[in-house]
């Protein structure tokens, strides 16, 4: 079995938790408004003949000449309100205690996903990523109880392309006994053979449907337009009833407006353009809403990631979702820095902080530097445990008669103290304490601390043991896949 971790850590978001809000409700209203604007007048490019199709008969105007889908603002909405925005993502059947339950009243953090290299483990210089390097990343999340589900975080490059996201999917589902969310699973063939995986390993059909230990998403294409093979590959998994999302990563000023409210209504539109055929195509689907854009540096074009801009980014997707009554997946952490220095933690802290006062339910980017193109070991246990700081935080401030200790200080009175009061020994496990360095004048090095606690939990983790028979059949489905004839 893999290293056992505790119960998921996560924020939990209570009346007295702190909130935060960026647009108030009118600016909220006038950003829907126009998205909605966008795509009834504008509309989005849908490549996909069958998606093309289920618009049309919704109501929607198609040419099919181009492609174009303009959709009426009553389809969106009608559609989206078919939607099962609460349910629970699961881990593995031997572990329901690390199930995420998507409420509104928690939010929990991933890995980062996918960058095709990776700091070495021992050289701590950058190469080029394997799969042996996600197995030993699965292994090491799966010991930090603040990474409560997993994206593909690095791309097994040494693997064939045709299995690759089949592959690192797999490397996750037998690594963890944490929920896994596939984030290159991209097309449609690869979706039939997640889910026929997913289902091998839940115990059928009805089992994955029933606790779905799968979740996925697709991402548009910015600006205004989807990808054929994205939207055959939602389809698939909403059938199957995997919790599917629909991500939109505009760059403003090169693929969204330079403007935060521009970038934000476009972007609003190409989400929910897809979710909505999702639920033209499965009417109560669960699905989530997602967002991950960043600003281009006007001096370069290239990548900012980790400015200001990303945290209102941030903040306002999970308002605009909510707003929508949809729950939110936002990107954190993954700042511009190349190193876990200051630099990162200022901007992967402020992204992060954004999100869990505006209540985001799934955050993703723990572990990546230079704009989530490098993923590194140390950065994701130092994000693991700058996360768990921020869900410290996110519980605010309790005021019921034992946290106002008015009798402990009727007891110490003038000139007293609290060292030895019972209302102490009663509380003082709710101060917050790090895991992988020290408090006050005698703390570590958090570098230091971090790579011993790599070497440490990767010296005692194994991989999930599997019945001969599951593996055989888990390799037949990817076998299959990569040769075309699922």
């Amino acid at each position: 079995m893999p290293t056992m971790s505790s119960t998921i850590e996560c924020v939990t978001y209570t009346d007295a938790a702190p909130r935060l809000r960026v647009l108030d409700d009118a600016a909220l209203a006038r950003i829907h408004a126009a998205a909605l604007d966008v795509l009834a007048t504008t509309g989005v490019r849908v490549p996909l003949a069958p998606a093309r199709a289920l618009f049309a008969e919704a109501g929607a105007h198609v040419d099919e000449a181009t492609g174009h889908v303009r959709l009426p603002a009553t389809l969106v909405e009608e559609a989206l309100k078919q939607a099962t925005t609460r349910y629970t993502l699961c881990a593995h059947a031997s572990r329901p205690d690390q199930d995420l339950v998507i409420d509104g009243t928690r939010g929990y953090l991933s890995t980062d996903g996918s960058p095709a290299a990776i700091v070495d483990w021992d050289t701590r210089q950058p190469r080029p990523s394997t799969l042996a390097d996600l197995k030993r990343i699965v292994a090491l999340a799966d010991a930090l109880p603040a990474i409560g589900f997993l994206w593909q975080s690095v791309s097994a490059a040494d693997v064939p392309p045709a299995e690759r996201p089949l592959r690192e999917l797999l490397a996750c589902l037998m690594g963890s006994t944490k929920h896994v969310q596939a984030m290159t699973i991209v097309t449609g063939h690869e979706a039939r053979a997640a889910v026929r995986m997913a289902r091998a390993i839940a115990g059928g059909s009805d089992a994955l449907r029933q606790r779905p230990i799968l979740s996925a998403f697709q991402c548009a294409i910015s600006p205004l337009s989807h990808d054929a093979e994205a939207l055959a590959a939602a389809l698939v998994l909403a059938e199957a009833g995997v919790p599917t999302g629909y991500l939109s990563m505009p760059l403003s000023g090169a693929t969204a407006p330079i403007t935060v409210a521009g970038h934000l209504v476009q972007a609003h539109a190409e989400v929910l353009s897809g979710l909505a055929l999702i639920q033209l195509a499965h009417p109560g689907a669960p699905v989530f809403y997602a967002a991950c854009g960043t600003v281009m540096d006007p001096r370069t074009g290239a990548l900012t990631g980790g400015g200001p801009e990303d945290a209102l980014l941030a903040a306002a997707t999970c308002e605009l979702g909510h707003w929508c009554g949809l729950p939110v997946l936002v990107g954190v952490f993954a700042p511009g820095a190349t190193a876990p220095d200051w630099r990162s933690g200022l901007e992967g802290g402020l992204n992060t902080a954004f999100s869990v006062l505006a209540r985001a339910e799934l955050m993703s980017g723990a572990g990546c530097l230079r704009t989530a193109q490098v993923f590194d070991p140390v950065q994701m246990v130092l994000d693991a445990e700058a996360f768990r700081l921020l869900a410290h935080l996110g519980r605010g401030i309790a005021t019921d008669a034992a946290a106002l200790a008015a009798d402990a200080i009727r007891r110490a009175g003038p000139g007293g103290n609290y060292l030895m009061a019972d209302h102490t020994l009663r509380h003082m496990r709710g101060v917050w304490q790090p895991r992988t360095y020290q408090r006050g004048g005698e703390a570590g090095d958090p570098m230091t601390e971090a790579q011993e606690f790599i070497r440490d939990r990767l010296a005692h983790a194994e991989p999930l043991a599997l019945d001969p028979g599951l593996r055989a059949e888990l390799e037949a489905i990817i076998a299959a896949a990569a040769s075309g004839r699922l």
